[in-house]
């Protein structure tokens, strides 16, 4: 609460947040010239009276909001968008935290009670749940109680011109994960977003989810997990057809390793693994009498390399990239193991390499909390899912406002020019 009275307190965001609601509800005594922003007792009123539906309908506007901000900060450009070379500023980004809960107990813990003598229930967040951390030795971990909650956000790639495109809650049940929620929140912007070229996430979407996205016209950016006993995950794909200048040379089993596309040879009876250069992407709409969906190609070039034979070296080959029913059949799951980009290719920095613009949104918001200052882990100050998203919605917004001031900051130094020829 403290913090939200010290954002409206600054200087230009409450007198713009007041004007514009001035102009729609004149009548309204907190909204006249001169009248003062909220001080932490209104803010604590609006949370508790805002009703489940009206935060809802409330996040929903704000991603409209959010998306028109996005594109006229250079976002999401239509004319720009690439499937060969995904720009960092047509992608969404999404990550996912268990934010520490107040109190460290779940529903239905008990402990004694000194004075009475009485066993009673531990206070607790009737929202949060244990988080398990996966240890080097394979062994789950429960750690403090927290409650997940996932942001969604953009970038142009300046430094403090992040977007955030929506706020959510990871419901506890069955059904309910981090990228199953996700889904649908990216399905919500896609048609605030046409030109939305892909998603970025951290390992929890997967080759199900991916499969989705490229359904949807979209592809997905992320690390491919390792495999059941450790080290990369290695997939034969299939036995591709190598075409050199427009004659097929034969075929070459082709491997899947930590996401990027190898061809196996046998030199002097040992197996070795060539990697091939990544070119272009390409899908294509298909129309069924069920539904559309489209279909993702990537074409590769075999290196110039001494362990391929030469009739080989040069070609090109095309595969797919979303999993297909036959793949289903023989127990495939090509959108998993093969990526439109990989770790090591050419354009990963601009995908993959990104993962630590999702993950500073949340240390940014950590930062934040009044709690934090000197403390490794800081616990969230409400309690509630439902009073959690509200606080998360509205910092939202103010880091949004902060966004633009930056990007306007940032186009009047250019227009200013150098100092020098200012002062001329």
């Amino acid at each position: 609460m403290r913090e939200a009275e010290r954002f409206l307190a600054e200087r230009g965001v409450w007198e713009s947040v007041r004007s514009e609601l001035y102009k729609r509800f004149p009548h309204y005594e907190g909204l006249v010239p001169g009248a003062k922003p909220p001080n932490r007792a209104g803010f604590h009123r609006w949370v508790t009276r805002l009703d489940p539906a009206d935060l809802e309908l409330l996040r929903d506007r704000f991603q409209v909001e959010a998306a028109k901000l996005a594109v006229g900060m250079g976002m999401f450009d239509p004319a720009r968008a690439s499937m060969t070379h995904p720009c960092i500023a047509d992608q969404i980004i999404g990550d996912g935290s268990h934010l520490t809960a107040m109190f460290n107990a779940l529903p239905g813990e008990m402990q004694l009670d000194p004075t009475t003598g009485e066993l009673v229930e531990k206070r607790h967040d009737h929202s949060a749940r244990k988080q398990l951390h996966r240890s080097e030795e394979e062994i789950d971990i429960v750690a403090s109680a927290g409650v997940p909650h996932c942001f969604l956000h953009s970038t142009n790639g300046h430094v403090n011109e992040n977007v955030i495109l929506g706020t959510f809650h990871v419901p506890n049940g069955p059904g309910n994960s981090e990228m199953s929620c996700g889904l649908e929140q990216v399905d919500k912007l896609r048609s605030l977003l046409p030109g939305a070229s892909g998603v970025m996430w951290d390992k929890a979407m997967r080759g199900t989810h991916l499969d989705t996205l490229y359904q949807w016209g979209l592809q997905g950016h992320t690390r491919v997990s390792n495999a059941p006993g450790g080290g990369p995950k290695e997939k034969l794909i299939e036995h591709a057809t190598i075409r050199k200048d427009g004659v097929d040379v034969g075929p070459l089993p082709l491997v899947a390793i930590n996401g990027a596309a190898h061809v196996r040879v046998t030199v002097h009876g040992e197996t070795h693994h060539v990697r091939l250069k990544p070119g272009k992407t390409s899908c294509s709409r298909g129309r069924s009498a069920r539904c559309e969906s489209y279909r993702w190609y990537k074409e590769y070039q075999l290196p110039d390399d001494p362990l391929l034979p030469a009739r080989y070296r040069g070609g090109l080959l095309r595969t797919r990239l979303n999993t297909t029913e036959n793949d289903k059949e023989r127990g495939l799951n090509r959108a998993e193991v093969l990526r439109p980009v990989a770790e090591g290719d050419p354009d990963w920095d601009q995908v993959g390499g990104q993962r630590s613009r999702a993950e500073s949104m949340f240390s940014l918001l950590k930062q934040s909390w009044p709690a934090a200052a000197g403390r490794r882990s800081a616990r969230i100050r409400t309690v509630g899912a439902h009073r959690q998203q509200v606080w998360l919605l509205t910092w939202a917004i103010g880091q949004n406002l902060r966004a633009l001031e930056a990007h306007t900051a940032r186009l009047e130094r250019q227009n200013l020019g150098p100092p020098g020829r200012l002062a001329a």
